[in-house]
């Protein structure tokens, strides 16, 4: 079973990587 932070850190990977992607030319 995921802990509540772990979950957390998973459902925010794609958004950041989405923002990471947006910084890029």
């Amino acid at each position: 079973m995921s802990t509540p932070a772990e979950t957390q850190q998973e459902a925010a990977a794609p958004g950041r990587l989405l923002l990471l992607s947006n910084r890029l030319p």
